[in-house]
């Protein structure tokens, strides 16, 4: 399935920039973006029926120092099949295909003038 296109790295680095700077960034860490390594993204994409990779955003529930709800901001990768629906387990062991635990960034993050933002 051929979704999706490579776009002008100006842009995307415009788009970043738009989201760092957004009034609210809608939870307590200002993430800039998220790594995955490629081993995890290969075995979704070597699930069986997988055509394409869905990325959600969702914020995960924390603590502050201090006992406050806070939420954290987490990137989550699933498969998707040929009818553009989640993969939600491993068709195989029946175990959870949803992806998570990336590193983000800050604290995993390019050097300076190696990343989209320095561009």
């Amino acid at each position: 399935m051929k979704v999706g296109e490579y776009i002008n790295v100006g842009l995307a680095r415009d788009w970043l920039k738009n989201y760092i700077s957004a009034p609210n960034f809608y939870h307590a860490t200002p993430i800039k973006g998220h790594f995955f390594g490629s081993e995890k993204l290969i075995e979704i994409s070597n699930l069986s029926g997988v055509v394409g990779t869905r990325f959600y955003h969702g914020l995960r529930p924390d603590k502050d120092e201090q006992g406050n709800t806070i939420f954290e901001p987490v990137l989550m990768a699933v498969g998707v099949n040929k009818e553009g629906n989640d993969i939600l387990t491993d068709p195989v062991t029946g175990k959870s295909a949803v992806l998570d635990m990336s590193s983000p960034c800050p604290t995993d993050c390019p050097q300076p003038g190696k990343g989209l933002e320095d561009y």
